[in-house]
């Protein structure tokens, strides 16, 4: 894989966000020209940031056109989960039509053939199914968000048809690791469980599958490297296996020896909640090489550790 991109011009957009925080650092070691697109500031604002949004197809054309990427990680979109008919049209603005702008820009925009583009998608687009999450599955969205990821896979899927653009997307579970912040459950129950705070919550009982954030690294990764096999393609990523919030809870508390103060049953499920949320990993394993290493209960041994340290 190092010598892959040894030679690689990589652009990643929504660099400011979580994903690209791990993703950045092992890409930046074994890639030599890496290019940040992000709509705030980073850091010490590096000089390989284009700081701008990609609902700017003139910004994305110029960022395109001096930038001539090899391979592209489209990391960037907002999180709505509600089903509001104003928030769909924000999702579908930003993650959609942002999306559009960047495959467009990709496909007029360029001098060479581009080796690979990756879109992040996310296991939410297939709704409430009783089965393991397939890529054969029809999608059955819930949300803004999902609605609007779903309608991003089918654009790549469509470009790459089309224009013959190397896209694929990646269907990852529910990621998790150091530097996530609080407003996604998992970092917010732990950060309730160290302080001893109460922590108001559904009954739980609905079933998540967790990813390490270096093992969604590792996929993201090793997609453009296997790109002949995988371009056109939707591949889902997990863990593979699935637990209730309940019993995630509980494993925080005998890895932490405290007991959460979990308010069972105070907020109601979300309208359209989905409470099996498990997927197959067969084809990730196939096409990609790809598996998780990082079991749930060492990955809350490491994020448990991280936030001892930052509380």
């Amino acid at each position: 894989m190092i010598s892959f991109y040894k030679n690689k011009k990589v652009l990643v957009t929504g660099a400011g966000g979580f994903v690209a925080s791990h993703l950045l650092p092992v890409l930046n070691k074994i890639c030599p020209r890496v290019f940040l697109l992000s709509d705030k500031k980073i850091g010490n604002n590096p000089f390989n940031l284009f700081i701008g949004n990609l609902r700017n197809k003139t910004f994305i054309k110029d960022v395109i056109v001096k930038t001539q990427p090899d391979v592209v990680f489209n990391l960037a979109a907002i999180k709505n989960r509600t089903a509001k008919v104003d928030d769909v049209a924000i999702a579908l603005e930003n993650n959609f039509n942002s999306t559009f702008n960047l495959l467009s820009a990709l496909t007029t925009e360029l001098s060479s053939p581009l080796t690979s583009v990756v879109l992040l998608g996310s296991l939410e687009e297939y709704g409430n199914q009783e089965v393991l999450f397939n890529e054969t599955l029809r999608e059955k969205p819930v949300s803004a968000y999902s609605l609007s990821k779903v309608c991003a896979s089918y654009l790549g899927e469509f470009f790459y048809r089309t224009y013959s653009l190397p896209v694929t997307t990646l269907r990852p579970s529910i990621a998790y690791g150091p530097k996530q912040g609080t407003e996604m459950f998992l970092p917010a129950i732990i950060n309730a469980i160290l302080k001893k705070q109460k922590f108001d919550m559904t009954q739980g009982n609905q079933t998540r599958d967790f990813i390490f954030i270096t093992d969604l690294v590792d996929a993201i990764l090793k997609t453009p490297v296997n790109s002949s096999k995988v371009a056109g393609k939707i591949i889902n990523l997990g863990s593979g296996n699935s637990v209730t919030l309940r019993e995630l809870i509980t494993i925080i508390e005998n890895l932490s020896n405290l007991n959460a103060i979990a308010n069972f049953g105070v907020l109601d499920y979300r309208a359209n909640e989905i409470m099996q949320y498990s997927t197959e990993i067969k084809l990730a394993k196939e096409l990609l090489s790809w598996e998780p290493k990082t079991s749930l209960t060492n990955g809350l041994k490491i994020i448990l550790e991280n936030y001892k340290n930052s509380i």
